[in-house]
């Protein structure tokens, strides 16, 4: 929001930050268009890029200007990324230079060079020059909300002001945004269930429209057909710079390292080690000193993410039910010679808790992820498991030996 505001302010005194800045009087030979990148092989390419082009072969002028900049070499960099306090900034490359890369990734770039008048080219280069100054390049990243592909929205639609009739035809409004991430991270199983695992409600709520457009290719696709006012098409011309031979594979990882069959034979495992344990009326506390370390450790995180964080859609979650930080210390009591009540009730209610949020998986507003099913079921066996080892010491009735 707050560059939106920031980008009105720009782009109504761009005439007398023209000179101020000394910037290019572009020639009506100038193009601006949008770059479209696909996704890449890694997690944080995996949603694609967009980015702007202004090319003037008469002023000898062919630069991108890229607002999805970061260095992995800022100090603190995994902590803030994680608190969302790590700022992101728009880059200014030669064209020639941003095609290599892409090329180099071999990720395909596609232009839509957007059809405007010599005014419109002028606002938007003058607004990108202002915007790549040091005191402004740089802006707190937000992947739904403001990113590099809605910095690029942004700034097309506040160009046209009310101008644009958009095409939302192939829209579908009932899909959250949790949904749209989905089929970007099918290839990277575990990744995606992480993810899932740390986003909270926020992200359950259906995304309009224009928030879609924080995807590159949704973007991409709405502008392709979105008309000016007066039946102008927004989009002069398309065409594709560089074809990738890259294509996503479906079954990227085998299906046996597949987070559901990994879960799904350790809850195998599991089933038989309780049966044989309430069966000997003794328990080996080391499995589940590890399951309610390794879930202690993920509530810390969820904990983390919810309340010390500025993300936003990390509040709400619903996983903080299974995966509990209290568990990492309930871990360590695990080897205590008595089970007291504290810690029996303990593990009944954490039971319980896990039943409850496996039979309301369909109801709750939240999506649930199902492959953390046997998590849960290996949750409410365990628990079940030492309640029931645990209440039958305590009943024995030991009878002294009598000479």
């Amino acid at each position: 929001m707050r560059f939106i505001f920031s980008l009105l302010i720009i782009v109504s005194a761009v005439n007398a930050f023209t000179q101020d800045l000394q910037t290019i009087r572009l020639s009506d030979k100038a193009e601006i268009s949008v770059l479209t990148c696909s996704a890449g092989e890694n997690l944080y390419s995996s949603f694609g890029h967009t980015a702007i082009r202004v090319y003037d072969p008469i002023v000898g002028l062919d630069e991108t200007y890229n607002y999805g900049t970061f260095s992995f070499r800022t100090e603190g960099f995994y902590i803030k990324f994680l608190r969302r306090t790590l700022d992101f900034k728009l880059d200014r490359t030669s064209y020639e230079y941003f095609e290599k890369t892409y090329r180099r990734e071999n990720r395909s770039v596609k232009e839509q060079i957007l059809n405007l008048n010599q005014q419109q080219k002028q606002n938007i280069f003058t607004a990108l020059e202002i915007n790549n100054l040091e005191e402004n390049r740089y802006y707190r990243y937000d992947h739904f909300f403001d990113n590099c592909a809605t910095r690029v929205r942004d700034m097309v639609f506040i160009t046209f002001d009310d101008l644009i009739e958009p095409d939302y035809s192939f829209i579908d409004s009932s899909k959250s945004f949790r949904d749209l991430i989905t089929p970007y991270l099918k290839n990277m199983p575990w990744s995606h269930l992480g993810i899932n695992i740390g986003l909270g409600s926020p992200t359950d709520k259906c995304a309009k429209p224009y928030e879609q457009m924080f995807l590159p290719d949704v973007q991409y696709r709405i502008l392709e057909n979105s008309l000016i006012k007066g039946n102008k098409p927004l989009i002069k011309k398309s065409q594709t710079l560089f074809d990738t031979s890259f294509e996503q594979k479906d079954n990227y990882i085998p299906f046996y390292l597949q987070p559901l069959f990994v879960f799904g034979v350790i809850l195998f495992f599991i089933s038989w080690l309780s049966l044989h344990q309430i069966r000997k009326q003794k328990i080996n506390y080391w499995f589940d000193f590890a399951l309610f370390f390794i879930t202690g450790l993920l509530g810390v995180l969820i904990f983390f993410l919810w309340f010390f964080t500025e993300h936003g859609v990390t509040e709400g979650n619903l996983n903080i039910v299974w995966a509990f930080p209290l568990h990492l210390f309930i871990s360590f009591m695990l080897f205590s010679h008595k089970k007291g009540k504290f810690l029996l009730s303990y593990i009944f209610i954490t039971g319980l808790s896990c039943s409850f949020l496996l039979i309301g998986i369909p109801f709750f507003y939240q999506s649930i992820d199902t492959r953390l099913i046997p998590i849960f079921l290996i949750i409410i066996l365990r628990s079940f498991t030492i309640l029931k080892v645990e209440i039958s010491k305590k009943s024995r009735v030991q009878v002294p030996f009598a000479p």
